[in-house]
């Protein structure tokens, strides 16, 4: 996890408190976020903070992702059709990415964090199944923090 990009607590939208029980490679890998406001406790573990305690109906969704790891990554499939929807349905060019931070909400496996991330962006995922431990794989360190969202 990446520190500069804390967030606040889903319960009652106020500042988190960082504990860290492991870094490596200045990023957090271990530890716990603190709600300063109502107390509650959510877990980092291997990079991601986890704001669930399990992914509920989302859970299809992690089983295809853990089943399908690289399937839609262009790089691996030597393929371009994830760059070719990406650039299609955002509407940006090569210019638009480069140094800027990026959200990738509902990031599954990271296809289109690959992307984002491979022109320059800064990219941060967000998923509400479990497949963000396979986007974290898939993409490493570079790609910063992956939340594990809450569900509404």
């Amino acid at each position: 996890m990446k520190q500069r990009l804390l967030v606040v607590c889903p319960e009652c939208k106020r500042s988190l408190s960082l504990t860290i029980k492991e870094i490596e490679h200045t990023e957090v890998k271990e530890g716990t976020l603190t709600c300063r406001g109502c107390s509650h406790k959510y877990p980092i573990t291997n990079f991601i903070p986890r704001f669930v305690e399990d992914d509920g109906y989302t859970d299809s969704f992690s089983y295809e992702w853990q089943s399908h790891k690289q399937a839609q990554l262009d790089s691996v499939a030597g393929m371009n059709e994830s760059a070719i929807t990406f650039w299609h349905k955002t509407g940006f060019v090569d210019a638009d990415l480069k140094g800027k931070l990026i959200l990738d909400a509902g990031c599954g496996a990271g296809r289109f964090m690959e992307i984002a991330r491979d022109y320059g962006g800064h990219v941060v995922g967000v998923d509400m199944s479990y497949s963000v431990d396979v986007a974290f794989k898939n993409m490493g360190l570079c790609v910063g923090i992956l939340i594990l969202c809450r569900h509404t």
